[in-house]
């Protein structure tokens, strides 16, 4: 848990902003920590996506006024430079050494949003959610308000954070527990946030190249049926396809066996249960025979025994997750 910075104490009333990945959350935290008698306050911001939520209250055991918003997912996304949108001069392979550039939704307007709530702020807070997606946004959030917010009291980005900036950590949305989180606030792990960038290059990287590779390569040979349609190539997704291609490429081979199965009614007293073979399935007809002749010679009729043969087929149920063998 972070120690509140003891170089806010006595400021007079502090400025808190705190911001959420979803506006329900940011709704959610002011009727979670908002004091009742207070009331709180909402008006329409920059982003027209995300409005604002104000209401006074304590922060550091002192007076504050809090703007609560939020974000609607990461403020940035990654791309190429306009230049390596021509398929035509730019290989495939070039896509890996490519110059990458950061875009944001222009309809959002979310960095413009931030950056003016942020304004003369002296706390931050972030609410982002607790996974490593939600880290790499704290991140996002703290580049764009830290510049407007007021001067940290000791150090310079990104060493001034730890005096004026806090990461809540919370699990549900219940009340108590964003009411607990509150009160043991840590920091934004930049560990976590530099892995997110390092994934989010990788899924561009890669994803795009082999999105293209494969494409031209189905054109020149399948032009007809392809057309002009995009075979797009994912991380996670081909070899997810691999998966189930593969599945159903076994049912499809499949070829059913028969199999026997040696059954026995047992009675004990005026008590009475089927008894089954030790071995289960048995794959030899002859075997089968055999052990069945050997049961009835060793019980006579004192034990009704039968014989059945099966056929190996597949269970019925989701094609990719089928089992034949059970």
């Amino acid at each position: 848990m972070v120690r509140f910075a003891d170089a806010y104490i006595g400021r007079s009333k502090y400025a808190v902003l705190m911001v959420a990945e979803k506006p329900s959350i940011a709704a959610a935290l002011t009727e979670a920590l908002c004091p009742q008698r207070s009331g709180a306050s909402k008006r329409r911001a920059t982003s027209p996506s995300s409005p604002v939520h104000e209401y006074s209250g304590t922060f550091l055991r002192q007076p504050a006024r809090f703007r609560v918003t939020a974000t609607t997912g990461h403020v940035y996304s990654l791309d190429f430079s306009q230049e390596y949108n021509n398929w035509e001069t730019h290989s495939p392979d070039s896509l890996f050494s490519a110059t990458t550039v950061r875009t944001y939704d222009g309809r959002a307007n979310m960095p413009a949003h931030i950056a003016a709530e942020a304004k003369d702020c002296d706390i931050l807070v972030l609410w982002l959610d607790c996974d490593r997606e939600g880290e790499n946004i704290c991140f996002e959030v703290l580049e764009l308000a830290l510049p407007h917010m007021r001067p940290a009291p000791v150090g310079a980005f990104p060493d001034a954070y730890r005096g004026c900036v806090y990461r809540a950590r919370f699990s549900s949305l219940a009340p108590q527990d964003l009411q607990a989180a509150m009160m043991q606030l840590a920091q934004p792990n930049r560990d976590e946030a530099l892995s997110v960038d390092a994934r989010q290059e990788l899924d561009l990287r890669v994803g795009v190249a082999f999105s293209r590779l494969q494409t031209m390569y189905f054109r020149k040979h399948f032009g007809r049926q392809l057309g002009k349609q995009m075979v797009t190539y994912g991380p996670c997704q081909i070899p997810t396809l691999w998966f189930c291609v593969h599945r159903h490429v076994a049912i499809v081979d499949f070829v059913p066996e028969p199999y026997w199965q040696l059954t026995a009614t047992v009675s004990a007293g005026q008590r009475s249960f089927q008894a089954q073979c030790d071995q289960g399935r048995i794959w030899n007809e002859t075997e089968a025979q055999a052990l069945l002749g050997s049961v009835e010679a060793t019980t006579g009729s004192r034990s009704p025994t039968s014989l059945r043969c099966w056929s190996h087929a597949q269970r019925k149920g989701p094609v990719c997750l089928g089992d034949p063998g059970r």
